[in-house]
């Protein structure tokens, strides 16, 4: 969406990013408590489950969280204030509430795993997915948690003996895996690849797209004529249609930068702001009203809206954009 991060001009693009959300997790050493046997007066069915779950625990659900939950969930991070290190830390859940249900010690409620937050979401179920789409458990090991579940979730112990990061609940995990991901890799010069018909390319962009065309035996379409092209431009930058004359103008212009001095022009409108500021306000819920039952005015609101056009038609750097939005009080209290 920005045209720039630092002074140069750049195609538009949408920012999306997730924020993940932290909790304060003390640093000191996590006395190991006693094992989970159930307390005297536990009805005996009840008991026989909480047994039947610890074994399950000590055998097979311990491998499953430690390789595959603890490294974001109680280890170096504590994501989403949810820490499965311990008991403790399972039954209080995290920032979206309890993450199972199976009601308190003597009046145990099971078989409810799938009423549990956290089954939705290792099922994939709720949104954020955990783990990750490519790193979803197997369909045995879900069944294996919520059996567990369904037992009491009992532990015999934590599954980190020593939590020694104080700031454990300011960090966010990121393996060799997600770091491979494209969004966190560095930026780097890349030859554009070779093609078979580098006619068809009019950009070094041409040539990503024609490769893969190529690959899968596709023809490019057509170029398109004067008349669509400056239509194209005009409602993907502004928003808006162009005027008869603009068009026969645009047209009749045989000079070779005549598509590139139209796209400056429509950069420099004040409405390209209008235009793609919308996109951002989505992002943010802008709104000038409350809505549903209460629907009364904010009546402020419309500075947020300004400043967010604003800052594109005066192509302000994206990273000032972020700073004056999380810190702009901070940062000129007096502007």
């Amino acid at each position: 969406m920005f045209r720039r991060l630092g002074s140069s001009k750049l195609p538009c693009i949408l920012f999306a990013g997730v924020c993940a959300l932290t909790a304060t997790l003390c640093g000191e050493e996590v006395v190991a408590p006693k094992p989970a046997s159930p307390p005297a007066d536990v009805p005996a069915e009840h008991a026989q489950k909480m047994a039947k779950g610890l074994a399950m625990f000590t055998k097979q659900v311990r491998t499953i969280l430690v390789d595959r939950c603890v490294k974001c969930h109680g280890k170096d991070a504590v994501e989403g204030k949810l820490n499965l290190a311990t008991r403790e830390g399972l039954l209080q859940g995290g920032a979206t509430g309890p993450a199972i249900v199976i009601g308190d010690e003597k009046n145990v409620v099971f078989d409810r795993a799938r009423d549990s937050l956290l089954y939705r979401l290792i099922t994939h179920a709720d949104e954020p997915h955990m783990p990750f789409e490519e790193d979803k458990l197997s369909d045995q090991q879900i069944e294996m948690l919520a059996a567990w579940i369904d037992q009491g979730a009992p532990y015999d112990k934590p599954l980190i003996e020593n939590i020694t990061s104080a700031d454990a609940w300011t960090k966010t995990v990121l393996d060799d895996k997600a770091r491979a991901f494209w969004a966190y890799r560095p930026l780097s010069r890349v030859a554009p690849p070779a093609v078979k018909n580098p006619d068809a390319c009019l950009s070094p962009v041409d040539n990503f797209v024609e490769s893969k065309l190529e690959e899968r035996n596709l023809e490019p379409n057509p170029q398109t004529d004067r008349r669509h092209l400056i239509r194209r431009a005009y409602f993907d930058l502004i928003g808006l249609p162009p005027e008869p004359d603009d068009v026969d103008a645009f047209v009749g212009d045989a000079s070779p930068d005549a598509y590139s001095r139209l796209l400056d022009r429509l950069l420099a409108s004040p409405h390209y702001g209008e235009r793609w500021g919308r996109h951002w306000l989505d992002l943010a819920r802008f709104a000038e009203s409350h809505g549903f039952e209460h629907d009364y005015d904010r009546e402020t609101a419309y500075h947020y809206r300004d400043f967010v056009i604003e800052a594109l038609n005066d192509d302000r750097p994206y990273d000032q954009f972020v700073k004056w939005q999380l810190a702009g009080d901070e940062l000129a209290p007096d502007n």
